[in-house]
């Protein structure tokens, strides 16, 4: 079949780089047995995948939506300013971008402006509310697409699905050493340090070789049989072999 895939960083986190040992992705997976179109950009929100969703859809025989976090914005001007998508949906990133001496003083003032938005009149609530609406009109609306959701009701009390992609990610965290080495001592994915280093996931998609390699399989079973929502169970899904440095790196940003 020919596919689309839509979606956050659960669809392309790292596709661009040298592979250095990071093995296959699910989407490499379901490349083995379907045609496919990736439309997926990191922090992405709904909105946007609403948007690019409802102008291809009709141009593939099957469709994957990743459904990511309800409570990011989206805001085309904002894309257009730095012709980079969705730069402004991460609060660590937009510290980054004020900091970057490249930036103009009408930029930085159109910064600022975001960085306030996250500390002072973010609205979680209406965000979820509306992205949540989008969703459920598609899924009522379009038989041709597979739904995943890559957050859970841990992570958005809105949501009523236990498990999602996060959870997987969490879990390969955890049982490499994250906490330990990183959580306990107040570091987070996103971090920036004194030196300007960013603590990035090296994994693709979020998630390790094994893992991908599952998912990939169960995407392409759900898409044999027709389905429009991905079941996702986390003790199907495998401890990882490494510790947490391997999944893991300090990048210089700046």
């Amino acid at each position: 079949m020919k596919i689309a895939i839509y979606g956050d960083s659960y669809t392309c986190l790292n596709f661009n780089q040298p592979n250095d040992g990071r093995g296959m992705s699910w989407v490499d997976i379901v490349k083995q047995q379907h045609d496919i179109y990736n439309f997926g950009i990191a922090g992405t929100s709904v909105f946007y995948s609403y948007l690019k969703f409802k102008e291809h859809q009709h141009n593939f025989d099957y469709n994957i939506f990743v459904i990511t976090n309800l409570d990011r914005i989206y805001n085309r001007k904002l894309d257009n300013l730095f012709n980079q998508i969705s730069w402004y949906t991460n609060y660590s990133h937009v510290n980054l971008w004020i900091k970057d001496p490249r930036r103009t003083p009408h930029q930085l003032k159109i910064i600022e402006s975001v960085k306030t938005y996250f500390e002072y009149w973010k609205d979680e609530e209406t965000e979820n509310i509306l992205n949540l609406s989008l969703i459920e009109n598609l899924q009522m609306s379009y038989k041709n697409c597979l739904f995943i959701n890559a957050f859970s009701k841990e992570h958005n009390p809105i949501l009523k699905n236990q498990y999602g992609l996060i959870d997987i990610t969490c879990m390969e965290q955890e049982e490499s050493g994250w906490i330990e080495k990183y959580s306990d001592n107040g570091i987070h994915l996103g971090h920036l340090d004194e030196n300007n280093m960013m603590l990035e996931d090296y994994r693709l998609a979020h998630l390790t070789e094994e893992n991908n390699i599952i998912l990939g399989n169960k995407i392409l079973e759900a898409l044999d049989k027709k389905q429009n929502m991905l079941d996702i169970d986390l003790k199907d899904f495998v401890k990882p072999k490494h510790d947490i440095d391997f999944y893991v790196r300090w990048n210089k940003k700046l």
